[in-house]
């Protein structure tokens, strides 16, 4: 998710180009950055009523280090109800 004020012009666009996760844009109508307690590089786990379950630290958690990312992938796949 990207804070209010992040967004350095064609920044959202070149981060979600070619990709096909979802990319969440703050905005001031829906300032979810503080309600859902983000800090840089989280990656926000919602279930199926867009309500937040975890967050997973990507500075914490380097994606580059394959146990990071088999779970970071669990994690997604277990919220979204898939083996």
């Amino acid at each position: 998710m990207n804070e209010i004020g992040q967004d350095p012009t064609g920044a959202n666009e070149a981060a979600s180009d070619g990709r096909d996760i979802p990319w969440l844009q703050e905005q001031e109508t829906s300032p979810v950055w503080d309600v859902w307690h983000v800090t840089y590089r989280d990656v926000v786990i919602l279930d199926e009523d867009n309500e937040r379950i975890e967050a997973y630290n990507l500075s914490t958690h380097d994606l580059h280090v394959q146990e990071n990312y088999d779970t970071l992938k669990a994690k997604i796949l277990q919220a979204a109800g898939l083996p």
